[in-house]
């Protein structure tokens, strides 16, 4: 089933470019609503989700783990994020020693529409984006993009700033800048927000018609 079909949007073809560059990636990307229904996912998500020895799977409509510790992880996880929360879990295969890690963060919705979490699923070997890449997407300076990469790993902001070896009142500087300059308002924004990649272009490239209009 489609994109469309499964996610009906007003912008289908950003949410198919977006999935698109996250497939190129090798990442797996998701939308979740309630009962861990899958709204939207991307082809490299539905091929992770395909192995049979895999600790998650696609079950019908929804996203499921074989093992009922994982599934307990994965139900607490999925209800963190519909409450604005964010978590990362790493999920052993039930044959073979690999894994998949998955991390959840809330999405905004509209007023009285049913909580949903973006879910990015990958392969621990496969890279998150680096420093360098978020920092030309998003017009970051080097310790802001530095911070960036280091949150969306699932880490949170006082354990992100220990890894930058900065304080958290720097980080949290840094934070409402990259805020600032993301159009975002919370961590889990920012996560989701990343790790979906092309959306900025779109919100960018109309304020700068706005401007050139001004």
């Amino acid at each position: 089933m489609s994109i469309v079909e499964r996610f009906p949007s007003t912008r289908p073809a950003m949410d198919r470019l977006a999935c698109s560059g996250l497939d190129m990636l090798g990442v797996g990307f998701a939308v979740i609503g309630v009962g861990g229904r899958v709204l939207m996912a991307n082809q490299t998500c539905r091929s992770i989700l395909s192995g049979a020895g895999r600790g998650l799977a696609w079950r019908g409509d929804a996203l499921r783990a074989r093992r009922r510790r994982d599934m307990r992880a994965l139900d607490t996880a999925l209800a963190s994020a519909f409450t604005g929360g964010r978590s990362l879990l790493r999920v052993e295969d039930v044959a073979g020693d690999g894994a998949l890690e998955l991390l959840a963060a809330g999405m905004e919705v509209s007023p009285g529409a049913a909580p949903c979490a973006a879910a990015v699923i990958r392969e621990p070997e496969t890279a998150w984006p680096g420093a360098d890449s978020l920092a030309q997407l998003y017009e970051l300076t080097p310790a802001e993009a530095g911070l960036t990469e280091t949150l969306v790993r699932g880490v949170g902001l006082a354990a992100a700033c220990e890894a930058r070896g900065i304080s958290v009142n720097t980080g949290k500087g840094y934070l409402k800048r990259i805020f600032e300059k993301t159009g975002v308002r919370r961590q889990s924004e920012l996560v989701a927000m990343v790790m979906q990649g092309v959306a900025p272009f779109s919100a960018r490239a109309e304020a700068e018609a706005l401007g050139r209009t001004a």
